[in-house]
């Protein structure tokens, strides 16, 4: 048998023996190193306890110092003061570090009635040594004190920040501007933010106003000043408070996310977001409200949709307060969508391809009309399980499907429980139930529809207006009606329904940006008081689109505001000529002109002037406008009057309004207006029973001349029995009791006749 070897060395290298005496070896090297850390560890807490119990040792000695002196400070204060002389006040403590390595030990009983002499800690003040103390007979000495004033409180640190001189942003610079903006939302200092935007951006205007002219094209160029722009609109018009709760709150971590998003994105969200809150006409007080909606919506979808989704989602948030909140016409109790409901909805309607139009390629301007509606579940499912028509005859079968209650016109019946899409096919109803079954069924298969309401010959009348193609917008059972008027879903403002059936080609994307961003920037550059820069956006977006009501009215506005420069006649004149151009096309710029020429072109103190101008603003309204915009005329001839009747000029209002009804009795709804709005001008005038008896004889005639019908039409009888009421109130305001009376007797028995006859 071989020898062992007894020794490392005589081992062979990879013998079984030479590795576990190496693994020996390292594991107590190990455990010795182990040993030493947990030693190590120890001194350490032990050296931490000891200077813990040494800093509360000396705190407790300070505090005792600080009782005592107090004691002696209350014993030595007099007892009565002169009038006027201060009482030195306790200085508020502090959370300062006692300086302990400068303190001498010295042994103080917390029963001691004498103060210490020359002694200073940070937490108590000075006390006056026993040699500077007077001595009087009172048993108790009284010192001449000075009051001191008490230390400043530390500041906090916003007050910090607000005092630090905020440099101005480089917005050219898209790096140096990503990188202040995402410091500032980090640690939510919107404001802070809001004050170095703000010069950023007045130097940077300067390079793109070229001939007195926003220079789009390199506007455009410049992402982060646009960018710039659109988050100083949102600070300023949100607030930093929202913003601060939406990042700083309780879901902080998801409110950076999407504020990361909002700024960053590739599809631009806080552009789209602004551009279309600004084309709504939106409430600037409701902007809040929309970036919180829209945040619900955005944590509630799927990532990859988020983009593809971006103009629904929009849609949804830009829905006014009063719409979102609004109980809706159904009368049941079940909990209607919500915003974010209504679009979750849809996404999933438009992935499994059940709507009849395509929600990801429509604009925020047609899609909210598709999803301004508050229904129950219950109502949007009945919709889909029992409605199939097409998108374009959609409406009106639907409208068609209801009938016609002439109970419920005549009498005023109410034959619903709940109201619902189901008991109004069932019941029938009159046009305006017809027109809300029509039009809120189409938006729930994602057809953009308007309820349109309106006056004509025959009374008023509810029809839907509805897009039945991606370039074509229709009347829908409006029997001849051209006055229907709708309301934003965004900003409540009330619209004629030619805005919509005017549109007669695709919605232009890049025509909508660029005239978006040029309204936004002259706005937002008038509002910090730019305004040679708000001036030459708005010359552009004029130049550019001369035929939107949007831009001549920002036009007009940054010329009128507090700060501008003074417009001279001329220049007011060569808008107005420009304006007239295109009212031709855009009937409402026909309103818009007249205004300006009322107001800066007309001499005040040359009435004739005035006059001549109004009846030449009529004259063109009338012929520019036509029957369908024949509320603008009306306008018009309201403003004249206004004229007339503040001068107290009786006999000029009976030749205008003799004159303008003669015109419309054919048409009996305008007929209707223009006389209540003579009643409302001869009242300012204060008119005298004569003056009113004129009127009444003038209209009296015109009525039963053109207007009076022998027919048994109950809705063309109903429209003038209105006017009839009004002729009644003249003959009344002439102190012609009995014409009055006999007026009315006659209202009375041509509506039974016509009830009957409907029976």
């Amino acid at each position: 048998m071989d020898e062992t070897p007894d020794s490392p060395e005589q081992l062979p290298l990879f013998s079984g023996k030479r590795k576990k005496l190496v693994v020996m070896g390292i594991v107590s090297a190990v455990l010795i190193l182990v040993a030493a850390g947990g030693c190590v560890a120890w001194w350490i807490e032990e050296e931490a306890l000891r200077q813990a119990a040494e800093q509360r040792r000396v705190q407790a000695e300070l505090s005792l110092r600080k009782r005592a002196a107090e004691k002696a400070r209350q014993r030595v204060e007099p007892a009565e003061r002169e009038p006027g002389e201060l009482t030195p006040q306790p200085a508020p403590e502090t959370e300062q570090e006692p300086e302990s390595a400068g303190l001498q030990e010295t042994s103080v009983s917390p029963v001691e009635t004498s103060p210490e002499p020359e002694m200073v800690t940070p937490d108590s003040r000075p006390t006056p040594s026993p040699e500077t103390e007077q001595k009087t007979d009172a048993p108790v000495p009284e010192p001449q004190l000075t009051p001191q004033p008490n230390p400043q409180p530390t500041p906090q640190p916003v007050a910090r920040e607000a005092e630090k001189k905020v440099e101005p942003i480089p917005v050219m610079d898209a790096a140096a501007y990503e990188r202040a903006v995402l410091s500032s939302v980090s640690e939510g200092q919107y404001e802070l933010l809001l004050q170095g935007l703000v010069p950023g951006i007045r130097a940077a205007a300067q390079n793109i106003i070229s001939g007195n002219k926003l220079n789009y094209a390199a506007y455009r160029r410049s992402d982060s000043f646009m960018s710039a722009v659109e988050l100083s609109i949102l600070i300023n018009t949100v607030g930093e408070q929202t913003l601060r709760e939406l990042t700083q709150g309780k879901e902080s971590g998801l409110g950076k996310q999407f504020m990361n998003w909002m700024l960053r994105d590739r599809c631009r969200p806080l552009r789209c977001f602004i551009r279309n809150f600004m084309a709504q006409e939106g409430d600037e007080e409701n902007m809040a409200h929309a970036l919180r909606t829209l945040y619900t919506i955005w944590k509630e979808t799927p990532e990859q949709d988020r983009g593809r989704y971006l103009n629904l989602s929009m849609a949804c948030s830009l829905l006014s307060p009063e719409v979102a909140a609004s109980p809706g016409m159904i009368r049941v109790n079940t909990p209607r969508l919500t915003p974010a409901q209504i679009f979750q909805f849809f996404r999933e309607q438009d992935r499994h391809r059940r709507l009849l139009t395509d929600v990801k390629k429509m604009s925020v301007e047609r899609l909210l009309l598709v999803v301004d509606f508050r229904l129950p579940m219950s109502e949007v499912k009945w919709v889909t399980k029992n409605l199939k028509y097409d998108r374009a005859t959609w409406a009106q079968k639907a409208y068609n499907s209801v009938h016609y209650l002439m109970e419920r016109a005549t009498k005023d019946t109410d034959p619903y429980t709940s109201y619902t899409f189901e008991e109004i096919r069932e019941e029938g109803g009159v046009c305006r139930d017809q027109a809300y079954f029509a039009a809120y069924s189409a938006k729930i298969m994602g057809i953009p529809a308007v309820i349109a309401v309106g006056d004509g010959d025959r009374g008023p009348h509810a029809w839907v207006v509805t897009q039945v193609s991606d370039t074509e917008w229709k009347q829908v059972n409006s029997y001849g009606y051209t006055t229907g008027v709708f309301d934003n879903p965004c900003s409540g403002r009330s619209h004629h329904e030619s805005m919509l059936l005017s549109r007669t080609r695709r919605d232009h994307t890049e025509k909508f940006n660029a005239l978006a961003d040029g309204l936004l920037f002259s706005r937002f550059m008038g509002n910090i008081g730019a305004h040679a820069e708000a001036l030459g956006a708005a010359r552009y977006v004029v130049g550019t689109f001369p035929e939107s009501t949007a831009a001549w009215d920002n036009l007009v506005e940054v010329m009128e505001s507090d700060g501008a420069p003074e417009v001279s006649a001329e220049e007011w004149q060569q808008v107005h000529r420009r304006i007239l151009r295109h009212t031709g096309k855009n009937t409402e710029l026909n309103d818009l002109a007249a205004y300006v020429e009322d107001e800066y072109l007309m001499n005040e103190g040359n009435a004739a002037m005035r006059k001549a101008a109004m009846e030449r603003n009529i004259r063109n309204m009338r012929r520019n406008v036509g029957a369908g915009r024949s509320d603008l005329v009306v306008e018009a001839i309201n403003r004249q009057a206004s004229l007339l009747s503040e001068k107290g000029d009786v006999r000029g209002l009976l030749r205008l309004y003799k004159k303008e009804l003669k015109s419309y009795t054919s048409r009996g709804d305008v007929f209707q207006e223009l006389l209540a709005q003579c009643v409302m001008h001869y009242s300012t005038a204060e008119a005298n029973e004569r003056e009113w008896g004129t009127l009444a004889k003038e209209v009296e005639k015109l009525f039963e001349r053109h207007i009076r019908s022998s027919g048994a039409d109950y809705f063309k009888l109903s429209k003038e029995v209105d006017i009839q009421k009004l002729l009644v109130e003249l003959y009344e305001n002439a102190g012609n009791v009995k014409k009055a009376n006999r007026i009315y007797q006659d209202v009375v028995q041509r509506l039974e006749q016509a009830e009957g006859e409907e029976d």
